[in-house]
């Protein structure tokens, strides 16, 4: 189901740990219009300016996925409103999102790899 022009929800629900662990991480159809108002609203506008691919290393998280990768009981991915990042130039992209809408912005790292902590809050 293609969310924008550069999203598709196959990218946000995608999960290896959910995949290893047999977890059904499809989300309901509120996350499914969270998930669009993300795009819409914070992640193409940051990826037409970006010009550049954006991976999303973890997206939507069901709550069975957000207990398996530790993420905290109140995460924004639980309801679709949140994305992980990785990208070619973080700086950049960082700055980007920076601009525009946003409810909490992070530059993350474990070890060497590095990812933008995204989330948006629509009211």
């Amino acid at each position: 189901m293609k969310l924008t022009e550069h999203f598709d929800l196959s990218e946000f629900v995608y999960s290896e740990t959910a995949i290893r662990k047999g977890i059904d991480n499809y989300p309901d159809n509120i996350a499914i219009t969270n998930l669009l108002m993300l795009c819409r609203d914070v992640l193409e506008p940051a990826r037409e300016e970006y010009g550049k691919a954006m991976i999303i290393s973890s997206g939507y998280r069901c709550e069975e996925l957000n207990r398996a990768v530790g993420g905290a009981k109140t995460s924004a991915h639980l309801k679709g409103l949140a994305a992980d990042i990785v990208c070619s130039e973080p700086k950049r992209l960082y700055d980007i999102l920076a601009k525009g809408k946003f409810d909490q912005l992070l530059w993350e790292h474990a070890g060497k790899t590095q990812w933008l902590h995204v989330s948006y809050n629509p009211n």
